[in-house]
This record gives C-alpha cells, structure tokens and sequence, in this order.
C-alpha cells in the first residue's frame, strides 16, 4: 500500500561509471570466479539468464552483467545502488534496504504492499525472491548480478512482465585451497560496513562456504524535530553454502541464509502548495529541482530546500526485517539430457511505524506488520548445450502465505478527530506452472526459439476490519500501540467486518525470435515475447470497509517486439549493444485512491486499459590498452496512456489523461565512465576512475490532477561518482580504496506523491557520501 492511504482519508510516496563490469571474466554456476581472479579486459562474460551458460554477446536479449569484482572495485553493498547504472531502469524506493521497487522500460507497479507482485522480481540462485521487503536483501558476495530487459515468461517460474534481476552468488568450490576476502569500509555518517566471505573444500567431494555482510549507519538526514538522524541502519546477514559431489554426474548445494536489518525510515521531504496558510493561495514560487522556494503547507511548515534536513514527530520509527531462507538445488546429467531441481523456502517479517505526513506534528501515521511465508519448487529437464536442436520442458509450483495488518492513524493531536481504519487479512497464493522452450539451428548463422508457458494462480484468503476512534489518548512513540489487536479497545462498535475473498486466474507467455550470427563478433535478434502477471489485491484498510477490497485487479498483459544488435569488435577491444523496442502494455495494474459515489473513500488496485512505451538503448565499451577502460551509454524511452479506465470505474471523479507518461519512466538516461590502471614493477597497482549518469525528470502519478503533475514530479538528476583504488602485497592481496558517491550532493527523489495536508512528499535519495575502504584476499 502506498502512504497515498492516508491523504486520501483526510479528502474524505548501464553500466555507467562500471567499464569492467561487462569485461571482467564471470564462469559458470559449475566454476565460478573467486573475488581475487578478476580476468583481463576483454574476456568473455558468462550469464545463465536462459538457463544455460552462454557468452552474454551470444544471448539473444537486452541483458546487463555486473561482475563480482566490479561491485567490490566500485563499492557497492546495497542493492538499490546497482540501479542507477543500468540502461532503461529507475528504483522507487519508500524504506529500507531490503525493499526494492523497479521499473524497466515504463514496466511498473508503485506498492510496496506485502503482497504486492512487483513487474520486476528478483531471483537469487533462481529462487524468486517474490517479498517486495526483501527482494534485494541478499546483493552480497555475488559472483554477478544479470538484469533483463522485457517479459520473462518462459524460462522463469514466477513470470514478469517487465523483467528480471539475477542474483548469483558465489558458490563453493570442490578441489580448490581456502580462499576468501574481507572488506571493511568507514564513511561519512559514522557507515561503518564489512563484507567478509571464505570458502573452502571438505575432502574431495564437497566444500562450503560461508559469507557475511554487516552494514552500519547512523543516518543521513538529520530531523529538525526531534534532533535525531534520520535513516539509520543496523543490518547483518549471513550465507551458508555446502557443495557436494557424490559422483561425477550430480551435485547437490545446500543454502541457508538470513539476518535482519533495523532503522528507521528514509528521509521524507515535503514541498508546500501554498503561498500562505491564511489564504491558502497557490504557491507560484515552485522549484520542484532544490526545494529552495517560499512555499508552505496548510499548517504553515516552510519548504526546507537542505536536502540533508528532514521533518518527523516520531522519535521511535521502525523499518525492520528479519529474513530467513533455505535452497536445495541438485543437478543429474543423464547423459542425453540434464534435470535441475530446486527446492526452496523464504520468509520475513516486516514491521514499520513511520511520520507519512513531513510535518514536525502529530497528524498522520503509518503502521505495518506482515510475516510471509514462501514456498517453491522448480523442475527443468534440459537437453545438453551441443547439437542444432536444443529444449528444456519444466514444472513451477509456487506458495506464499501473508500475514499482515495496517493502520493509518489521522489527526492523533486532535481529540475530536483522531481516528483510524485498520485491517488484519490472511492472504494465500498458489501458483502452477509448465513451460516448453526450444531452439533450432537452421543453418550455422540462423537459429529460430520459441517458447510457451501456463500459468494457474489462486489468490484467497480471509479479511478483518476496524474502525477505531480516540486515540488521541494512545502515544505516537509507542508502535505496539497501534497494532490491530491493541486497538480493539478503541474499535467503534458495529464496524467491524469478517470475510473471506479469492480469485483465480488462467495465463500465459512465451517468446518466438531469430537469431542471425554470421560469425563470431555479430548477432542481430529479433523477438515477440508475451508477459502476464496475475491479479492483485490491495492491502488498503478502508478497501475493506468499503468493499472495494474484494474486487481484485485483472491481470496484466505486455506484448514486447525487440530487435537488438550485439557486436566485438578490434579483438573484443570494442563492445557495441543496441536494442529497439516496442510494449503494448494492457490493463497495467495501478494502485489509486478516490471517493465513490456513496461518499466513501476507495484506496484498491486497479487496471489502466491501454498504454504503450518504447524506444532504444545504446552501450559501448572500450579497452584501447595501456590499462584505460571507458564506457558510453544512452537510453530513450518513450511512455504513454492510450486508453483510460479510471473514468468509469470512480464516477468521473479520477480519469487517467491520453498520452501521459508512465510512472517512473524518464525519457532519457545517459551515463558513460573512464577509468585508468597502473602497474607497477613491484607487482602493485593503483587505479582510479570517475563515472557520471544523468536521469530526465519522472512523474510518480498517472491521474489527470495539475497539482499531480506538477508536484510529484523529479526533476533531472546528475549523479557523479568517482573511486580510486592501491593494491599491493603478494598477489595484490591488499587494496584500499577512497570512494566518493553523489559527489554534487544533487537533491533527487525515490518516490513522490501529493499529501490532502497541501503538500507534496517525497522519499530523498541518498545525499553526497564518502569514505574508505580496506581489503584483503586470500
């Protein structure tokens, strides 16, 4: 649920700078790289995005590869900041760092509801990380991390109609010495971070291993309220891998991991809408790109335009996960074909309490507490990677259970007004799947795919609701205070409701494309690929009182036609991606508040008939030698409604304008990197590079409304970053780095939407950070 519950209550949120990442050598799930075996620029960079591994110039999709080595030589230990070098993808991010909100190529669903389905999932070890709360939760000791562009249906399970993020990591290794790596970093705002992994071999058929990231900040925002730091974080998280090979043509791995992550909520900045609080005149003196303007909110709260300063009553906010998961994956070779079969289990429980209002008073809040449950399990049967003709039939099953309870409290430093509508719902899903892929050598330079996937999901449940007046009378620091149970002492007698609801829904996906490959340095693709996502609930409490809770949205369809063009060139000392595409997007799923004929305030899930996006990206990568690496990249995209259906279904009050942008879809993104290596005769190094990436303005809201369009908005954004690195000692076994982040301090925003209080709120992203970073391998 988006914090849009609450203002809608009171009517009635490339590889830029990266060069190495496509040159660094990546290996197969079998014989992946250690941290310390970074491979020369220029060599091959091996993905299993379609299930097998292949050269990534040899798939025939718009795919991004990040390295291993290239996150650690760059720093990055969150997986929100992976985003802003990738072509085509924008993060929308409300809270913590295990919450991860994408959108590719105008591909997207602004909720972080727990029981939200995201366009964009994530898969760790080709396990769906189906949570928003802990999707990018486990982005550490990767060997890489894969992102797809477009709909991926046929080769995964949990199937998207936008894309996929790949999260692999590294994996034990049979027959190889003790290795592993620890770096400790100390930045700006006391961060405080150590990633740490080590591996090893158990006789001569298995080896572990094991890896720990431990994250620390006190925040960095500071809340002129309270005078506390804003955004602070205590995470640790661990993973416990054991590899074993009983005999030469079967594996089985072994995986648990899990840990927690505590803070509080991000910064959270409002923009007034008004002149003055007397006249309530609109504010023409808008300046949506710093905030540095005179305008001000209905209770008269100036526009704060430091991007470091923020505003909350709440001293005690929470924004914590704790997460825990498991993973069986054996693999056979049966000599004529390959079974893959994967077992997994995920859960977390969510618990949140925030200010939803940028204001320094008690007016609205924001609670939250949700325990999923998630289980899969995946069956592939594949034939081996020789030979013209090659297929892969398979089965997916898929189980969640979702706990949760939400209560928006308003106006808690006004007696007489004080209310809140809470629910308390037990959502299941279950899903089943069967897909069958093949490609077919016609000749030595053309290869025709095709693919098809069906899908059964069932979505059920039962749903509580409350209506609870006076609490005026409970403390805003006390979060337990506002759980569902604890305030059925205030319940208004009469308006509570008990019922169940459910849903199922039949779909399917697939791809058929061409792959043309004269020789060894070119491949031109062209695809049709068909996404579809299942129905969705919302998780809105007064969706329940209302009734709108048991109309579910349909689901989503995208139909994607992709022609790409992957080249290397100069003996792979130049690499050249370029993609064109076209979405026709239908009954996109859009989450809204309205107020209905009745007079009832409606915040649910619902379809915008008909919207369209396309345009191109462009990447290159050059190694010239003398240990230079650049990079160049450019995006376009082109999003827009054709069709509306919010019309009819809110009475005329909300309509979705024709040709409006998509949500979180900025037209143009440009990035490009240089980085410079140095060796040294006494076998140490230092190297040092700067990357830039620029993002066009993005609108967070589809609806018609010119406060909408104005004020939730992000303007242009350029972040510039910039690291440099020493190694030395045997091996070059020790490296320290300074890295700098955001280095302008640019104001930009994760999420922004109008607030009923004459403001416009917005989560911040991330301000200028800095700091050091000391490593050692073994």
């Amino acid at each position: 649920m988006t914090r849009s519950i609450a203002f809608r209550l009171l009517a009635s949120v490339s590889l830029f700078g990266l060069p190495t990442a496509v040159l660094a050598q990546t290996q197969s799930d079998a014989t992946e790289a250690l941290p310390d075996e970074a491979a020369e620029p220029g060599s091959e960079i091996i993905v299993t995005a379609n299930k097998r591994a292949q050269n990534i110039q040899d798939v025939p999709l718009a795919i991004t590869a990040l390295t291993g080595d290239t996150l650690r030589d760059n720093n990055i230990v969150e997986a929100r900041d992976l985003f802003q070098r990738i072509p085509n993808i924008s993060v929308a991010s409300n809270a913590s760092a295990g919450q991860l909100q994408l959108s590719i190529r105008g591909i997207n669903f602004l909720s972080f509801s727990p029981i939200s389905v995201q366009p964009v999932l994530t898969f760790v070890d080709d396990v769906v990380i189906n949570s928003p709360q802990s999707s990018g939760l486990y982005a550490f000791d990767l060997d890489r991390v894969e992102v797809l562009r477009g709909p991926q249906n046929t080769l995964y399970g949990r199937n998207t109609t936008g894309g996929a993020v790949n999260f692999v990591t590294r994996k034990p290794r049979i027959g190889e010495d003790a290795n592993g790596y620890i770096d400790a970093s100390y930045g700006r705002f006391d961060s405080i971070n150590v990633n740490a992994a080590v591996g090893a071999p158990l006789g001569e058929k298995a080896a572990f291993r094991l890896a720990v990231q431990s994250l620390h900040t006190k925040g960095p925002w500071k809340n002129i309220t309270t005078g506390d730091r804003q955004g602070d974080r205590d995470q640790t998280l661990l993973r416990g891998q054991i590899l074993l090979e009983p005999a030469d043509d079967l594996d089985i791995r072994l995986d648990i991991h899990g840990g927690q992550s505590n803070g509080g909520q991000r910064g959270f900045k409002g923009h007034g809408l008004f002149a003055d609080s007397t006249s309530l005149n609109p504010c023409t003196n808008i300046n949506t790109d710093n905030f540095s303007s005179r305008c001000v909110d209905f209770f008269d709260n100036p526009t704060i335009s430091n991007p470091a300063v923020v505003q909350s009553d709440v001293r005690n906010d929470r924004d914590n996960i704790k997460a825990l998961g498991s993973s069986i994956t054996v693999r056979k070779d049966f000599g004529g074909a390959n079974l893959t079969s994967i077992t997994a289990f995920e859960s977390n429980t969510y618990d949140h309490w925030e200010d939803s209002d940028s204001i320094p008073i008690a007016f609205v809040n924001f609670r939250q507490h949700a325990k999923t449950r998630q289980w899969s399990q995946e069956l592939r049967l594949a034939s081996p990677d020789e030979g013209r003709f090659k297929w892969m039939i398979g089965g997916f099953g898929f189980w969640e259970n979702v706990k949760f309870e939400t209560a928006v409290p308003i106006a808690l430093f006004d007696p007489t007004a004080a209310f809140s509508d809470n629910n308390k719902v037990d959502h299941d899903t279950e899903a089943y799947s069967a897909f069958v892929q093949a490609d077919y050598e016609i000749s030595d330079e053309l290869t025709l795919s095709g693919g098809l996937r069906y899908v059964h999901e069932k979505k059920s449940g039962l749903a509580n609701y409350q209506f609870t007046v006076g609490l005026d009378a409970l403390d805003i620091n006390n979060a337990e205070a506002f759980r569902f149970d604890a305030l059925r002492a205030y319940r208004l007698p009469g308006s509570e409701i008990t019922a169940p609801f459910g849903k199922n829904w039949g779909m399917w996906g697939g791809k058929f494309g061409l792959q043309y490959k004269p020789n060894s340095d070119l491949l031109v693709y062209t695809h049709i690929a068909r996404g579809a996502k299942a129905g969705q609930f919302t998780d809105s409490p007064d969706a329940i009182g209302n009734g709108g809770f048991f109309t579910p949205a349909e689901p989503e369809t995208v139909i994607s036609y992709e022609l790409g063009l992957k080249s290397e060139l100069m003996d792979r000392m130049l690499i050249t991606n370029l993609a064109l595409f076209y979405n026709d997007y239908k009954d996109q799923q859009q989450q809204i508040s309205y107020t209905n004929g009745s007079g009832n305030v409606v915040s649910t899930v619902v379809n915008v008939a008909s919207s369209e996006t396309y345009g191109a990206e462009l990447d290159m990568q050059m190694s010239p030698g003398g240990g230079w690496q650049m990079d160049a990249s450019v995006a376009w995209l082109k999003s827009k409604t054709k069709a509306d259906s919010l019309a009819a279904l809110t009475g005329g009050s909300l309509a979705v304008p024709i040709g409006r942008p998509l949500t979180n879809a900025p037209e143009w993104t440009l990035g490009g990197g240089i980085r410079k290596e140095w060796e040294f005769a006494n076998g140490s190094s230092l190297s040092a590079g700067i990357d830039g990436h620029y993002t066009s303005s993005r609108n967070f809201d589809l609806l018609e409304r010119a406060v909408d369009q104005v004020y939730v908005t992000d303007p242009s954004y350029f972040l510039l970053n910039a690291t440099a690195s020493f190694e030395f000692g045997e091996n070059q076994r020790y490296r320290l780095s300074v890295w700098g982040k955001n280095l302008t301090n640019d104001l930009y925003f994760q999420n922004l939407q109008e607030f009923a209080i004459g403001t416009s709120i917005g989560f911040v992203g991330d301000p200028r950070t800095y700091g050091v970073t000391l490593g050692v391998s073994f």
